[in-house]
């Protein structure tokens, strides 16, 4: 099984140290780096991290403040700290580990064995379906990054009904009713997105699948969403869309 590492640290020095530790003993692992809580929260928001390795004191805010913000997640919290006090703290916080800099080969290798041996045990635990609906949900979970001139907006993919394109921009339709623009074209957004949920039914919509409501095809290939917006659905993408709709374990066809 491969694994999705994230290291927090703003010290390059120490990010290079952890990651080459990382490579020699998991070669086949992905590794994400941040240097500040900014940064962590985006990647975390956006990509499914099974373990991050998390230094306490960056500048601005410590790690703890990136944990608070995250209440929920999945993923396993080892701190990597150069002081020894925050003990009680790592623990109120969920942390599995607690490591002091500098880091020699065995405390990191015994550190991996216990974490990993801790993610295999919740995997073990859990049987196929539920192991299909923890991905299907820590897809949804996973949050698109918007830049903005103000600052970048964070929104739930499962908060999204539906992408249309305006010429190289796309509005980003969600469910409470807000229209959020972007200044990217619609296809960029085919490309990261998941057609097991968000599929393109024509070249200037993408859906959530789970907030269709009725297709008819005797109505000139419109679909309807749950919130009343009717969609073309081009001829060239029927065939690829019904099979989709067939395919998803959720959809039942009596």
């Amino acid at each position: 099984m491969t694994y999705n590492f994230l290291i927090v640290d703003d010290e390059k020095l120490s990010r290079l140290y952890i990651r080459k530790l990382l490579t020699e003993f998991l070669p086949d692992a992905n590794i994400y780096e941040a240097r500040n809580k900014a940064t962590a929260k985006e990647i975390l928001l956006e990509n499914v991290i099974d373990i991050v390795l998390l230094d306490i004191q960056m500048p601005g805010a410590t790690g703890f403040d990136l944990l608070s913000e995250l209440q929920e997640h999945s993923f396993e919290t080892v701190i990597i700290s150069a002081y020894n006090q925050y003990g009680i703290d790592a623990v109120k916080a969920g942390a599995c580990d607690y490591l002091l800099k500098p880091v020699s080969k065995n405390e990191f290798r015994a550190m991996l064995q216990k974490v990993l041996k801790l993610k295999s045990a919740k995997v073990n635990t859990a049987g196929p379906g539920d192991l299909q609906q923890q991905g299907d949900q820590a897809y949804l979970n996973k949050k698109m990054a918007i830049h903005q001139q103000t600052g970048i907006k964070f929104i739930a993919l499962a908060d999204i009904s539906f992408l249309k394109a305006w010429n190289t921009y796309t509005a980003i339709h969600q469910l409470s009713g807000e229209v959020t623009m972007a200044s990217k074209p619609i296809s960029k957004f085919e490309k990261s997105m998941d057609s097991k949920w968000f599929f393109r039914v024509h070249k200037s919509y993408i859906v959530n699948l789970k907030e269709c409501a009725e297709f008819n095809s005797a109505k000139g290939l419109a679909l309807l969403m749950k919130d009343g917006t009717q969609i073309p659905v081009s001829r060239y993408r029927l065939k690829e869309f019904i099979k989709i709709l067939n395919s998803r374990s959720d959809f039942l066809n009596p």
